[in-house]
């Protein structure tokens, strides 16, 4: 076969030691002297911060700064907020080009507003502050890669700001995946990350609500309506199979971390209600997966899920003991669904997505590295070089009038628009987030790294996604938002020491 389709119904062609420095009384010049080593070398980092505390005293600052300071953070924030809530909810349905070109946009957008807050407020500090992680080396040498590649692709036009039903795969779209990796690392706080959770935690809510209840035939759209409002506000039935595989050992963490001992003392209205709606989360989450059976990639979330209890049953992340049982009861619930197999528990018919299948995707790979093996034909052209090397034998398959613009898989299509040397970059930089998040994971066992685990898990349940099967802009956005917190609070969880690369933007005086 050719081509993969999904459909809710069977068919016979189914074929990711610190030294404070201490103040001397007499400030004699050899403590002095050996602050100034230290703070140069950039070995003690708390020494860094008591020097910059001593500035402030021979400057005047303005009264207002620290109001406006707070004030652009809380932009920063509720862009932040945006993102994680509006991803997976918004749409208009009014757009010719679709959910995925929509998403982009409301991406765009509230990403512009969280960087005029970030610079403005390093404008007004005089400075602006980089996180350095791990990931900076190989997403430096792709984003280059795909760069180079941009340079000598066959539609540049294309190629820079990605083809217009779904520009994830554009210059422009990666970019900005860049900037909001760092930006969520450069503003993560334990405040911060409880709110844009919370939200993120309340569309899955109102996702699956919405499936679950369309999936049972339950219409809550005047019919007039129904025709703008989609049956997946992902894009597409598959994207919804991951975005909620991918929340499952999120879900899970919170509910273990409310009834962990550290916070034994939550108790009252706002413990039962954040439980319930978690529960309730969870269980609508495995029944929608249940009924999208056909539609979703189960080796994804079983990698995720599985991940997840192999830490737990290790003890090391450990929850509270007697709640070990939930991850286990999630595992086999999971296993159940696919004992179970094909249903016909919906009340709809489902649409039918076709996609092309890992042989056919294979087929163009090869044909397509033989003119142009190193860079590639160019970001976002699969759909020319689909064209250009399907083989004759895709015509005939009654789909022979599709033109795919994504590949079964982000390994093949890399190969294909990016070349081996952008192919390389981006396995380089997903064997590296991977191989920091087991080894931060696995170390110092005392910190009990919950909430690491739990992002961390769901970032692999995208990542087998996006290199098993086609994969939309929109569950693009997601695994990097994913990513970006997985990597925040892995670093903040296990007290890595902080380095920022910082700019200054102070004025130069006359």
């Amino acid at each position: 076969m050719n081509i993969q389709i999904q459909s809710s119904q069977k068919s016979g062609n189914e074929g990711v030691s610190e030294v404070p420095a201490k103040n001397a009384p007499n400030n004699d010049e050899f403590r002095k002297e050996a602050a100034n080593v230290s703070i140069s070398s950039g070995t003690h980092f708390k020494s860094m911060f008591s020097e910059k505390k001593e500035q402030p005293q021979s400057e005047k600052t303005d009264p207002q700064q620290p109001r406006m300071i707070g004030f652009l953070d809380s932009i920063i924030t509720i862009s932040l907020v945006a993102l994680f809530f509006g991803i997976p909810l918004f749409f208009t349905g009014l757009t010719l080009q679709g959910i995925s070109f929509e998403k982009q946009i409301y991406f765009y957008a509230w990403l512009l507003i969280a960087l005029v807050a970030w610079v403005s407020k390093g404008v007004i500090t005089g400075e602006m502050k980089i996180k350095k992680t791990p990931l900076d080396i190989p997403i430096v040498l792709f984003w280059l890669a795909y760069a180079v590649s941009l340079f000598f692709s066959v539609d540049r036009w294309h190629s820079f700001w990605g083809y217009f039903g779904d520009p994830s795969r554009g210059f422009m779209n990666v970019t900005a995946l860049v900037v909001v990796y760092y930006l969520i690392v450069s503003h993560f706080n334990k405040k911060r990350f409880a709110l844009v959770s919370s939200f993120l935690i309340a569309a899955n809510f109102i996702l699956a609500v919405w499936m679950a209840l369309n999936l049972l035939g339950v219409s809550m759209i005047p019919e007039k309506f129904s025709q703008f409002v989609p049956l997946s506000p992902l894009g597409s039935i598959t994207g919804m199979g991951i975005f909620l595989g991918a929340m499952i050992p999120f879900i899970l963490v919170f509910i273990l971390k409310i009834f962990s001992l550290e916070n034994v003392e939550t108790k009252g209205v706002k413990k039962v209600a954040s439980v319930s709606v978690l529960f309730a989360t969870l269980i609508l989450n495995l029944f929608v997966l249940l009924m999208l059976y056909s539609f979703v990639t189960w080796l994804g979330v079983l990698a995720g899920v599985s991940f997840f209890l192999i830490y737990i049953l290790a003890q090391i992340v450990r929850p509270k003991e007697n709640w070990t049982w939930l991850p286990m009861a999630t595992f086999v619930a999971i296993l159940t669904i696919l004992i179970i197999g094909s249903n016909s528990i919906a009340r709809v018919k489902l649409p039918v997505e076709v996609s092309p299948a890992r042989e056919l995707s294979w087929e163009i790979t090869k044909n397509s590295v033989k003119d142009n093996l190193l860079v590639g034909s160019g970001p976002a052209t699969y759909g020319y070089d689909f064209s250009l090397h399907k083989p004759q034998s895709f015509n005939l398959n009654p789909y022979y009038n599709l033109r795919f613009f994504q590949g079964a898989g982000v390994f093949f299509e890399a190969l294909s628009t990016i070349g081996i040397i952008g192919t390389i970059t981006l396995i380089l930089l997903v064997l590296t987030f991977i191989s920091i998040g087991v080894y931060l994971l696995s170390i110092n066992k005392q910190k009990n790294k919950l909430y690491s685990l739990g992002l961390f898990s769901a970032s692999l349940v995208v990542l087998v996604n996006a290199f098993l099967g086609k994969i939309e802009g929109s569950v693009i956005i997601l695994g990097i938002l994913f990513i970006s917190l997985a990597v925040a609070m892995l670093l903040f969880e296990s007290d890595s020491e902080e380095n920022h690369l910082t700019l200054s933007l102070k004025a130069s005086p006359k």
